[in-house]
């Protein structure tokens, strides 16, 4: 499903014609609705989608096709992804994986944290009949929000401890303009769950929840370097938690009051801290 691009994708796509069952090239509303159209054309009894920096690892399919296979209820299997650059260079450890994690609601509205690598997960069809598409008012979240519905649902999800896919990083995806715009949608996925009967018999963790939202949020603005953000969210956590606040949140306060190069400086002596220690843990 490619959106009317013009960097040559189009005879990329030509060329491996013969196998793919279908493809079109024209403008569509964003990513999600993209992937909408792709899953609304599916055949099989497994779905995913790739974006198209991304890739599978070898064996990655094969892996996964199996835990789909057993009569034992799981409707989602993912893996780990391993994080490369611009180059297709791995990140360097302690950063070069995306590590997943059980899929369990109450630790995900939680902590706000993704336990699903998106990039290798597989799933049966059979759950858009249960869960839907995409919801195409996302655009950076889609998946995290994806995730929580299939949980809310009921869906039974397994975590394999094998890295199954790349996920490429490009250094404009930390941006501030995008680490806003991720904000804005958690806060959304948040009006989302506890509104109505979606998070039923959730309500009370609804004031634990938006306080750790508002830490993540502060720590979301702490990667793009964005210190006023990083001060706003750190307070409104700060103010909602009281005496259980957490000691990040202080932590994210005093940092930001230096402004925004000062909290890119430490960001970056924290990476570097942490690679030198993970090679000599080697």
């Amino acid at each position: 499903m490619d959106g009317g691009s013009a960097d040559g994708s189009i005879e990329v796509i030509r060329k491996y014609k013969p196998w793919v069952a279908f493809w079109v090239s024209e403008p569509d509303r964003g990513q999600a609705d993209a992937i909408n159209k792709g899953w609304r054309r599916v055949s099989g009894h497994c779905i995913t989608w790739l974006n198209s920096d991304d890739f599978l690892l070898p064996s990655s399919l094969e892996r996964a096709v199996p835990s789909l296979a057993l009569d034992d209820g799981v409707q989602l299997v993912y893996g780990d992804a391993l994080l490369i650059d611009e180059d297709s260079r791995p990140q360097p450890v302690p950063f070069d994986r995306f590590r997943g994690r059980p899929l369990y609601l109450e630790d995900v509205i939680m902590s706000w944290r993704s336990p699903v690598p998106q990039q290798g997960f597989l799933m049966r069809r059979l759950v858009l009949d249960q869960v839907g598409y995409l919801n195409e008012d996302f655009q950076f979240s889609m998946d995290f929000e994806y995730w929580i519905r299939f949980a809310l649902a009921g869906g039974q999800s397994e975590h394999l401890p094998r890295t199954l896919a790349a996920f490429r990083r490009h250094h404009e995806t930390k941006t501030s303009t995008m680490a806003q715009r991720r904000i804005r949608e958690n806060y959304a996925i948040y009006d989302q769950v506890f509104s109505g009967q979606l998070a039923k018999g959730m309500e009370g963790k609804a004031k634990a929840s938006r306080a750790s939202l508002h830490l993540q949020a502060a720590y979301i603005s702490y990667l793009a370097g964005n210190a006023t953000d990083m001060r706003r969210y750190a307070l409104h956590h700060i103010r909602e938690s009281s005496l259980r606040s957490s000691p990040r949140a202080w932590l994210f306060l005093l940092i930001s009051l230096a402004g925004d190069q000062f909290v890119s400086s430490v960001r970056q002596f924290w990476r570097t801290f942490r690679v030198s220690l993970a090679s000599r843990l080697q």
